[in-house]
């Protein structure tokens, strides 16, 4: 049987540590840390790779550590001051979380605001990726069309779609009310082509406005470090202050096939890692490099 340990996830410095991926009879795999890694043939290297990114991410769910789509774990990870790499593959997510307690004037001329209880599942997915995938927004390209159903099929799912008063359809709101009586902005964006014209301002103050009739105890949300860089005074121009910040590590969607390798190019795409030794990535003979000495970068 194929035993032994293959990942561990170490929260209090974010180290990573490889173990080495064998078969043996009733055996243990033995523990080696990431520096001896390198003398492992390229197959067991690739087998323990891949059982390893799954068992940190069962390890990790199980221990409520890492920070999930639209939730703020209750932990906080004290991490030692410096710099961490990353596996090629991963993406290190800057999150800030901001929320608004009581109404404020609405900070701008609000949208009009349609809701749409059942969207359409091929034109819902069109709207979501031509909005979301500059900023790397995949979801809907992992969920199916029964998901997507019985997804706005709960009535605590709100998502409207917001129209100029000459009708054009400007962007998109989605938010949540939880059981405690507070609602998470989930997702919210313009349509590319019309950023910069004062349209989110107002598609948010649409988004405010139907959001406090519904009388939550808090409206809030989290930035992330992929959208744009002025996210953070745009909330608070609109009355969300900020209250914690945090890391998310997720796959890059570009890699897994989630979204089109072209989206999002302000981001770089790294899907081999980097080694001095041999920087080109390969042996000049056209085979594959091993993974100790392959790099791929593109931005």
């Amino acid at each position: 049987m194929r035993s032994g340990i293959i990942f561990r996830f170490h929260l209090d410095d974010v180290s990573y540590l490889i173990c080495h991926f064998c078969e043996m009879q009733e055996a243990p795999a033995p523990k080696i840390h990431s520096k001896a890694c390198r003398s492992m043939p390229p197959r067991s290297w690739e087998l323990a790779s891949a059982v390893a990114s799954r068992y940190c991410y069962r390890i990790d769910r199980e221990r409520n550590a890492l920070i999930t789509e639209d939730t703020m774990p209750a932990e906080i990870t004290d991490l030692a001051i410096g710099y961490r790499r990353l596996p090629a593959g991963k993406l290190a997510n800057a999150v800030t979380w901001m929320e608004a307690r009581a109404p404020q004037p609405l900070p701008a001329q609000p949208l009009a605001m349609s809701r749409i209880t059942m969207p359409g599942c091929a034109s819902y997915r069109a709207i979501f990726l031509e909005i979301g995938a500059p900023w790397l927004w995949d979801r809907v390209s992992e969920m199916s069309d029964t998901e997507i159903a019985e997804h706005f099929a709960d009535p605590r799912q709100h998502l409207y779609y917001g129209y100029d008063e000459s009708g054009t359809h400007l962007g998109m709101v989605e938010f949540s009310v939880a059981d405690s009586n507070e609602i998470e902005i989930t997702y919210f964006g313009l349509f590319p082509s019309l950023t910069g014209r004062g349209f989110g301002k107002r598609l948010m103050a649409g988004a405010l406005d139907l959001a406090w009739r519904l009388n939550p105890s808090r409206i809030w949300l989290h930035t992330s470090s992929f959208d744009h860089h002025s996210v953070i005074g745009f909330y608070s121009a609109c009355g969300f202050v900020p209250f914690a910040t945090g890391f998310e590590i997720v796959d890059d969607p570009r890699i897994k096939g989630t979204l089109p390798r072209s989206a999002a190019p302000q981001i770089p795409l790294i899907e081999a890692e980097w080694s001095a030794c041999n920087p080109t990535g390969g042996n000049g003979k056209g085979a594959p490099a091993s993974p100790e000495n392959r790099q791929l970068a593109q931005t």
